[in-house]
């Protein structure tokens, strides 16, 4: 890897940590849990532009394993500071979420019903396009929370939850 690369990943990693505690800010995050939030989110960023960048992987496989990445930072990060490990990691993951994807299948979606059937213009292009962009956002998303969700619920004695908990039995 060369220079300009690192560049691109702390690049992509910074802009990920500012955009993570942005969304964490929304959501009123415990006192003291906004670095952590900002330093998963750029961990989880520059991992999955590694990914695809550097491993040549789909952006689906490469949100999924980067989502992997954050859940497990999130719960000992969470156990430490006593704040629920979602709390950690689903801010981060924010920054993830494939906003290009979702405005092109959108765009596509009204050239779409703006096409006028007589005028011979191809109706393929613009219903492809947006059943391509469309399931890519909706299976990185699914990726994101799947993820996300298996090392929160693989570890979930372990990390800090709030609330009541549960006798043995129960869960």
């Amino acid at each position: 890897m060369d220079f300009c690369l690192y560049s691109d990943i702390a690049q992509d990693a910074f802009f990920a940590a500012i955009a993570g505690a942005g969304f964490a800010m929304a959501m009123t995050p415990k006192y003291g849990a906004l670095p952590f939030i900002a330093l998963i989110a750029a961990l989880g960023h520059a991992l999955r532009f590694v990914f695809q960048e550097g491993a040549g992987m789909n952006i689906t496989l490469a949100s999924f394993a980067a989502a992997l990445a954050v859940g497990f930072a999130a719960v000992p990060l969470a156990k430490r500071i006593k704040a629920p490990a979602g709390s950690l990691a689903f801010p981060a993951l924010l920054p993830m979420i494939p906003g290009m994807y979702a405005y092109r299948a959108v765009l596509a979606l009204v050239r779409f019903i703006e096409a006028e059937s007589g005028q011979g213009q191809n109706l393929a292009e613009p219903i492809i396009s947006f059943f391509h962009n469309g399931l890519t956002t909706l299976f990185v998303v699914c990726a994101l929370v799947i993820g996300i969700l298996i090392p929160i619920q693989f570890f979930r004695r372990i990390h800090y939850t709030r609330g009541a908990s549960f006798p043995e039995g129960q869960m």
